[in-house]
């Protein structure tokens, strides 16, 4: 009996971190390439709900989705998009949605306080900046709670490229390479 309760006790933990580690490699899949862009709901710093596919409009997007201790993960992709942020037609021709996992800060008075950060980054850096307080951003495309998550999508709504944690120098110039051509071809064509 006493070996038959053993074997019961040993069978319940080894399913139990079965169960945990397929949970954790599953909750981590981020989107593959071809992938149409889903729904994926965010708000506006006031708090003005939105989709992902509402921005689809015949440019690439590039989409950071970062917590606060992630967001310097890939910050030479950033100062690289500084610099291309002053040729005008690939100014245009792209389209940055940076996305702060603030989950954590769902609640009263955070939720206030991120807010009021978020706007003072805004002003500084000369951009919109979302936020997804209750994680479904990040579910909906399978982004990595604690990592700088870069995801490009092509001018026709399919993912292109997505990515967790700081990308390696290769997977950097291919996303500049990616972005620079398509809003190459995104002027050409007219797109908005």
């Amino acid at each position: 009996l006493r070996t038959l309760t053993t074997v019961r006790s040993f069978t319940t933990r080894a399913l139990a971190a079965l169960s945990l580690v397929l949970a954790a490699a599953t909750s981590f899949a981020l989107p593959p390439r071809g992938l149409p862009v889903p729904a994926a709901p965010f708000e506006t710093l006031d708090g003005h709900p939105l989709q992902l596919r509402g921005f689809v409009d015949g440019r690439p997007l590039l989409i950071f989705y970062e917590d606060r201790g992630s967001r310097e993960q890939n910050r030479p992709l950033k100062n690289q998009l500084l610099q291309l942020g002053r040729d005008e037609s690939l100014r245009r021709g792209v389209v940055i949605v940076p996305v702060a996992d603030l989950r954590r800060f769902n609640y009263w008075p955070a939720k206030g306080l991120a807010r009021s950060q978020l706007r003072q980054e805004e002003k500084r850096i000369g951009r919109q900046i979302y936020a997804d307080f209750h994680g479904a951003f990040g579910r909906a495309l399978g982004l990595q709670h604690g990592q700088s998550n870069i995801v490009l999508i092509a001018a026709d709504g399919r993912v292109l490229f997505s990515h967790a944690g700081p990308l390696g120098q290769g997977d950097r110039r291919h996303v500049i390479d990616s972005l620079v051509g398509m809003a190459r071809r995104a002027g050409a064509t007219g797109a908005r």
